[in-house]
């Protein structure tokens, strides 16, 4: 090579974008005639695989006519694929060349594909899950898909199956998920490219099912006593986080009682009920059926029953004399019980607004009708009287209805001797 020809001072090679499976590449090479004379140059990038040779592929990037230059081209090569490239400068004149060093380098990866997940045959704690498609675009890189899978509320991916392949599908079966939650599924590609080494794709949500539960009509409603009834279905719910299920209910549609009935799992709806006691009288009570897990709560409508009314019924009096009298009725206590009884009495008198009253009893308690009396004296003959039988109880109280009677006429004897 003769003097003053000059030598190859720069050369460097940038992997630009990819398009599909193209990758391209800028070769740039800079020259100096190191005399300060000019001379006719012509500039090359030579290139190959790195299984084959650096003088596979040529491209002839310019010609220059000057003391110092550079000069790049743009080529298309394939993707993930080990190259190895040098610069080239010929003296037009002389044919003199000189070379740059061989250097090695790795195209970019095709971007990967990652599908959009679905979900089917969903329940309250299981699913299955599955992408179709996925592909990690290498040719010499290796790469993993996942598909994964997380709560909506938490930020922990956990992989639920994974495939090396360079394409494929992708399926598993969810166990031991939770009530009534909403799920995030996607595919995840990593890769050990030179560029895009992890990427997600779309995300897509499903949401198990939640528990049902449904109030039905309250049965057996007595004065105290009651039964609630309703049914659940605990759609799958685990013994980890069993479906609790109780009945609420109270006084007001606030309810504030409640009576769990069943820890539940599985499938299915299960009619259920409870028995209630010492109720008030008389009262209008709301309940409903709820249940829940951990993660999901649902409740059947409130529905409401009132409790039996203890009754009074006011019959006719007998064994009327001048000064004396029978009054008689009846009553049901509605099932009161022992702490909060039925009193009943007999009101009477001479007007509407009686005046004397006379208790039969005040622990009236139990369910059916009862018979009673009582004998009144020191009336006055030839007189109206009104009486009724009235009872009281802790939430109200009931007036068998007013009846009347006239006390006989008082008659001297006159004996005759």
């Amino acid at each position: 090579m003769a003097s003053g020809f000059g030598n190859i001072v720069t050369q460097t090679q940038s992997r630009g974008g990819v398009v599909g499976p193209i990758n391209n590449v800028q070769f740039t090479v800079g020259w100096d005639s190191s005399s300060g004379v000019a001379i006719l140059v012509g500039t090359y990038a030579q290139w190959g695989l790195q299984s084959g040779g650096v003088t596979d592929n040529e491209v002839l990037m310019g010609t220059d006519d000057n003391t110092s230059f550079e000069r790049s081209s743009t080529q298309s090569l394939d993707t993930d694929q080990l190259y190895q490239w040098r610069g080239l400068t010929i003296n037009v004149d002389t044919g003199q060349t000189r070379t740059g060093s061989t250097e090695n380098f790795k195209t970019y990866a095709q971007n990967p594909t990652c599908p959009t997940p679905s979900a089917s045959s969903i329940t309250g704690s299981s699913a299955t899950i599955a992408a179709t498609g996925y592909a990690l675009n290498v040719t010499t890189s290796t790469g993993t898909a996942y598909l994964q899978y997380k709560a909506a509320s938490s930020g922990t991916w956990i992989t639920a199956t994974y495939a090396v392949a360079s394409s494929g599908n992708l399926s598993a079966n969810l166990t031991s998920l939770s009530l009534g939650t909403t799920y995030d599924v996607r595919v995840l590609i990593e890769r050990n490219t030179e560029n895009v080494t992890s990427i997600a794709g779309t995300t897509y949500q499903f949401t198990t099912t939640s528990p049902t539960a449904t109030s039905a009509a309250a049965t057996s409603v007595g004065g105290t006593t009651a039964t609630l009834n309703g049914s659940y279905n605990a759609v799958g719910a685990v013994g980890g986080d069993p479906l609790t299920v109780r009945f609420e209910y109270g006084t007001t549609t606030g309810l504030g009682t409640n009576v769990t009935v069943a820890s539940a799992t599985g499938t299915g709806s299960v009619s259920t009920s409870t028995n209630l006691t010492g109720l008030a009288l008389n009262t209008t009570y709301y309940f409903r059926i709820r249940a829940f897990t951990s993660t999901a709560d649902v409740a059947g409508s409130t529905l409401s029953f009132t409790t039996s009314t203890p009754t009074a019924s006011t019959s006719a009096a007998t064994a009327v004399e001048a000064t004396t009298a029978t009054l008689n009725g009846s009553y049901n206590a509605a099932g009161a019980v022992i702490g909060a009884p039925v009193t009943v009495r007999f009101d009477w008198g001479p007007t509407i607004s009686y005046g004397n009253s006379t208790t039969i009893t005040t622990t009236a308690t139990g369910s059916g009708s009862v018979n009673t009396s009582t004998n009144v004296t020191g009336l006055t003959a030839n007189t109206l009287y009104y009486f009724r039988i009235y009872i009281s109880y802790s939430t109200g109280s009931a007036d068998g209805g007013q009846l009347s009677f006239t006390t006989l006429t008082g008659q001297s004897t006159m004996m005759v001797f």
